[in-house]
């Protein structure tokens, strides 16, 4: 009578989750619009929240509406509050603003956008392995399984100052990316290294509406606690700007001024750890007929995280007015549209978009939206999700008659590999087998056969197989003679 011997495993299968929800705020403003010139929007997840199977992430979106005054160029603020329900736990989600536009209204002006919520996480699998058992005869596999700890969520501000050599009025827009160049596991922790670089665009004490750039990169390292974590293990982390905010200092008598940066970073990170099972692959018994059951127990493999950069440019769409003369940009951005796999990784197709300024012949100020789509090849193993796209270049001028993007669009991505292992989860004896009268049987193997196939076809041990049969080698040619030698008692 077989006895069979059952572990438990734990299989993990990769799932993801698509949303957009909308955003909107009123916004306020200290001085009456004459013009608006452009609304930029940025959506980041602030915090998740674990709930009876589900994930609840809080999302804020900040809106920045630069306008011209009587005076020339201002700005406002305005931010709205959202929360995602994503339906499985343990998420890992980031929020991306997209289509953001200023509404008038009898108030004045509404900024509106559409705010993409993409999640991606593992549902843990549980199911019997069978491991051994009495009068059961095992062949063993081993497999390698990556074990993800939970998803970490926390913020982190870093200051910084600096001086510029012009006298400035205000810091009417920024651009501020991270580059994040490692991610190590640590104890409890998760360890960020990488900087920030700003992009700002100044308004001088001068006449006219001159518009200048400053740019900054500023180092930080942080520690995001996540219970479990250890040195020997691989980690993953994003980073996003969650918050930035600057007071220019300015001595006129000089004709210079400072900036102090306050910029909040939002982390997310978990570690994963690589462990091995050892579980039967195979099973027969010596004395009786069994009836398998086998199950197809997912996995997934976590590859790593990765970035790469691409140097692109392009005529984007927009009419130049009448003699215009481009005095800056504001709200540069990227989105994607589509991803599509390819032989040997994904093409995503994405749109950068900008809203420039323009002097006309007669000094007035006109603001044109423009875009332009581009594409660009990742190629890696496994499955790539996860994609992150930003800016850390751009540049907008007048070519052949018609507006000109050249920028750099960075791409920070994650990869894994979905496999499925077959485990028996189930053995159950059918009969008892009689056992064979003849003293002495010869079996004739097919070419290929191992002696755990051997074993199995004739019901003996593969150690008596190879004590009768001393000058076996596998894989068989199918030429040998196998003798298997019953005493009689």
């Amino acid at each position: 009578m077989i006895k069979p011997e059952y572990g438990k495993a734990r299989g993990a299968e990769r799932v993801s989750y698509d949303v957009k929800l909308s955003a909107e705020s009123v916004i306020t403003t200290q001085n009456e619009v004459k013009k608006p010139v452009s609304l930029s929007a940025t959506a980041f997840v602030v915090g998740t929240e674990n709930d009876n199977g589900t994930t609840k992430a809080k999302i804020k979106v900040a809106f920045r509406f630069v306008y011209l005054t009587e005076d020339g160029f201002d700005k406002s603020d305005a931010y709205a509050d959202l929360t995602a329900e994503i339906p499985f736990e343990n998420a890992l989600v980031r929020a991306t603003a997209e289509d953001s536009r200023a509404v008038s209204s009898s108030d004045g002006y509404v900024a509106k956008c559409a705010v993409r919520v993409v999640a991606d996480g593992i549902r843990k699998i549980e199911d019997n392995l069978l491991i051994g058992g009495d009068n059961l005869k095992i062949r063993e596999r081993t497999e390698s399984i990556d074990e993800r700890s939970a998803v970490t969520y926390d913020n982190f501000t870093i200051t910084d100052e600096f001086d510029v050599g012009y006298a400035i009025k205000d810091v009417l827009c920024h651009g501020a990316t991270v580059n994040v160049k490692s991610v190590e596991s640590g104890v409890s922790c998760i360890i960020f290294d990488g900087e920030v670089v700003l992009s700002l665009k100044t308004l001088p004490f001068s006449d006219g509406n001159e518009i200048l750039k400053e740019k900054r990169c500023i180092p930080f390292r942080f520690e995001l606690e996540n219970s479990g974590s250890l040195p020997d293990m691989r980690a993953s982390g994003d980073c996003e700007v969650e918050k930035a905010t600057f007071k220019v200092y300015t001595d006129e008598g000089k004709g210079k001024s400072a900036i102090s940066a306050e910029i909040t970073l939002s982390f997310s990170g978990f570690s994963v750890e690589t462990t091995t099972i050892t579980f039967a692959d195979d099973v027969y018994s010596v004395d009786s007929d069994v009836e398998i059951r086998r199950e197809e127990l997912p996995v997934c493999e976590y590859v790593g995280q990765f970035t790469t950069e691409e140097r692109l440019s392009g005529a984007a769409s927009g009419d130049i007015p009448e003699g215009g003369k481009i005095i800056g940009s504001f709200g540069e951005r990227v989105s994607i549209v589509g991803v599509v796999k390819t032989a040997d990784g994904v093409t995503v197709n994405g749109i950068a978009r900008a809203d420039v300024a323009f002097k006309n012949a007669d000094n007035g100020i006109t603001s044109v939206n423009a875009e332009t789509p581009f594409g660009i090849d990742i190629k890696g193993e496994g499955e790539i999700t996860c994609i992150r796209l930003c800016l850390s270049e751009f540049e907008t001028v007048i070519k052949d008659g018609a507006i000109w993007f050249n920028y750099t669009v960075k791409a920070a991505y994650k990869s894994f590999i979905d496999k499925k292992i077959t485990v028996i989860n189930g053995v159950n004896e059918t009969a008892v087998r009689e056992k064979s009268d003849a003293a002495i049987s010869v079996y004739v193997p097919q070419k290929g056969d191992t002696l755990w196939d051997i074993s199995k076809q004739l019901r003996v041990d593969g150690d008596e197989i190879e004590r009768l049969n001393g000058e076996l080698e596998f894989p068989l040619k199918g030429d040998e003679r196998i003798v298997v030698y019953r005493q009689k008692i």
